[in-house]
């Protein structure tokens, strides 16, 4: 049994971690499943489990245009699910470029949430300068991963068998930066401090 500081560290990650064990994410859990993905995809990394590390780092990728679209027009965006003309009348303007740039219909996924997100970049969204500002830094870094799309559809997670070694990722990224890169973006988003793992702080603090 743990005591003293061990006992008040492991309470605390408990308190931190519960509700992503409660089922569905709800909107207000949202932000803590985002950055158990990140925390997550950085361990496959630290392990070299590249072919993990990318599937999460795809799933990220939706994970952080979702939020921008929900954070800023309040609307839900689980995958696959019709977005309503009701919904995003608050926005001037964004229902008719969504008929336009969606002739398929306006249902959640990753083309849609890019759409909607760059429309909010527009002046006719009304938007303050500096929410614009947040949107387009986080959108553009998102959509910066599609450069490991081709790394990423090789392999077992996508639509092939074979493997991905550090070397391949670093040079197809253009950097080693990928993690910090992905930190700074999620950080970003969120409006939350990611600089400590707290799964890395758990297993040292394990460790005997």
């Amino acid at each position: 049994m743990a005591h003293g500081d061990a006992r008040k560290y492991l309470e605390r990650h408990e308190r931190l971690t519960v509700r992503l064990a409660q089922g569905r994410p709800e909107w207000a859990n949202r932000h803590l499943f985002i950055e158990e993905l990140f925390y997550n995809l950085e361990v496959k990394a630290r392990l070299n489990e590249y072919v993990d590390m990318l599937g999460r780092v795809f799933r990220l990728q939706e994970a952080l245009l979702g939020w921008l679209v929900g954070s800023e027009i309040g609307i839900e965006t689980d995958e696959d699910r019709v977005v309503e003309e009701k919904e995003v009348e608050a926005v001037p303007g964004l229902w008719e470029y969504m008929k336009v740039k969606l002739p398929g219909g306006p249902r959640i996924n990753r083309r849609s949430l890019t759409v909607i997100s760059g429309y909010l970049l527009k002046p006719t969204a009304g938007l303050p300068d500096e929410r614009r500002e947040r949107i387009s830094n986080v959108r553009s870094a998102a959509n910066k991963i599609d450069k490991l799309a081709n790394l990423r559809n090789k392999t077992i997670v996508a639509h092939g068998f074979e493997g991905v070694s550090e070397r391949e990722v670093v040079q197809t990224w253009g950097s080693d930066t990928l993690v910090e890169n992905l930190r700074s973006t999620v950080s970003t988003a969120l409006e939350r401090d990611l600089s400590e793992n707290p799964f890395f702080e758990l297993a040292e603090r394990l460790r005997f």
